[in-house]
């Protein structure tokens, strides 16, 4: 080889398999962390060369972009961020301290998130060596606990996101860690689910169900989700696999966690939902839907930490058809443990 050659940046490997022909592969690009401005804001860029995801720390730490470079965004937005001292649904990925069903001790109501340390003051931004971006919150008020997430690439090309919540005030308090991932409208939804599940279908809806909505179990252990405009409802499984995955034009978009034990912050004692799923009732530029992994629940004590690792990735489908049973097969062998 020519001492050019040794000298690109682009390095082809070739793998002698027959003496006629050879399979070429390409090294993986090392992870970049850059400053960027996003709507407006300071924000940082973190790619792979092949994925990227564009965190706002302004935004109270979110994730505002993620997909392939040059693709279409998969997380929804609702646009710059108001400058009134009032809560906004910014929209993007966002860790919140649960149980939700726990907000109404220390808020007027369960929903929004009470302004400002649970949701609008910026959080605090630090760059790791290794091209990695950790962001820490504010204490929230009434839990007296604060949310550290870090991001990352592996040499995998999946986007690490690893999450930890730690108590700061003297007052032991019942804690759980819920991220939501607010999305684009999807084809389809997917969730792995128990053969063994007590609910009914294999999932639990918090309330009947639009008779428009398609939610079918294809097998015994995979739910599908077509997203119904204009219609509202939120469902939990308890799933073997903490994991959820969208289909969007041709490309899946899985999300996996750890699965914990213990009890979770919905569903029955011992058998929780570690994933849920809500599909919002808005039309237009305002429809999205909500991919929703969570921890396990349990009290904290001051510097007890509570952990919650988050793995996303893209596939490309290869069935033509993602309503086939070939599609089905496919995604369903993506949540295997």
């Amino acid at each position: 080889m020519k001492p050019a050659l040794r000298k690109s940046c682009v390095i082809l490997r070739c793998i002698v398999i027959s003496s006629m022909s050879c399979l070429c592969t390409v090294d993986a690009i090392q992870p970049t962390l850059e400053r960027i401005e996003y709507l407006g804001v300071p924000a940082f860029r973190l790619t792979d060369g092949k994925t990227e995801a564009v965190i706002v720390p302004e935004f109270s730490g979110r994730i505002m972009r993620y997909g392939a470079v040059g693709g279409q965004n998969l997380l929804w937005n609702s646009g710059p961020k108001s400058t009134n001292s009032k809560w906004t649904n910014l929209g993007g990925d966002k860790c919140f301290i649960g149980p939700h069903k726990d907000w109404h001790l220390f808020s007027n109501s369960l929903w929004p998130p009470k302004f400002a340390t649970w949701d609008g003051d910026p959080h605090v931004a630090l760059e790791l060596p290794g091209a990695k971006l950790r962001t820490t919150g504010p204490a929230w008020d009434g839990f007296e606990a604060k949310i550290t997430r870090e991001f990352s690439f592996d040499p995998d090309g999946g986007l690490l996101i690893e999450q930890s919540l730690e108590k700061t005030g003297d007052s032991p308090t019942f804690l759980a860690l819920w991220t939501v991932s607010q999305a684009m409208p999807p084809d389809a939804v997917y969730i792995p689910l128990h053969p063994e599940s007590p609910y009914q279908q294999g999932f639990y809806p918090w309330s009947k169900l639009p008779p428009e909505v398609v939610c079918e179990q294809l097998a015994p252990r995979l739910l599908r989700i077509l997203p119904t405009l204009g219609k509202g409802y939120k469902l939990g499984a308890d799933s073997p696999v903490a994991a959820i995955a969208t289909l969007k034009d041709r490309t899946i978009w899985l999300q996996r966690a750890e699965l914990q034990k213990g009890n979770y912050p919905d569903g029955a004692d011992g058998a929780g939902f570690p994933v849920e799923f809500y599909n919002h009732d808005a039309s237009g530029a305002g429809q999205y839907v909500e991919l929703e992994l969570l921890s396990s629940q349990r009290v904290l004590k001051r510097g007890e930490i509570l952990s919650l690792n988050i793995r996303w990735s893209l596939h490309p489908l290869v069935a033509a058809d993602f309503l086939s049973k070939e599609a089905s097969v496919e995604i369903e062998a993506l949540f295997k443990p």
